[in-house]
């Protein structure tokens, strides 16, 4: 994320969030190593709950290591939850899909 030029951290609710220069959140990240739909629905719900509070402008993003069935992600979708998907290269997560879902600073 740096690398694009986004400033980044955590806390107690949040797995990742990006701020921007007035430290408001831009983006948050659930993050799951698992795509069972019991899993994708937990992590939706962590994402959504945490995250009732902030603005409207917000980004959130659950992380997946795989594509998810097309039928549920259109309903994260409704929900205003968007999907990124990882794939491991060596021993580095990579997430080609981000400049997509959130713009660069």
């Amino acid at each position: 994320l740096s690398r694009l030029g986004f400033r980044a951290g955590n806390d107690l609710e949040r797995d990742l969030l990006t701020v921007n220069a007035r430290q408001e959140i831009t983006a948050v990240f659930e993050i799951t190593t698992d795509t069972s739909r019991s899993s994708i629905q937990s992590a939706a719900a962590r994402l959504l709950l945490a995250n009732a509070d902030l603005s409207k402008q917000l980004h959130l993003i659950l992380v997946v290591p795989d594509s998810i069935d097309e039928t549920l992600n259109r309903k994260l979708k409704k929900l205003g939850v968007e999907v990124l998907v990882y794939e491991w290269k060596h021993d580095h997560a990579v997430f080609s899909g981000l400049p997509a879902l959130i713009p660069e600073t």
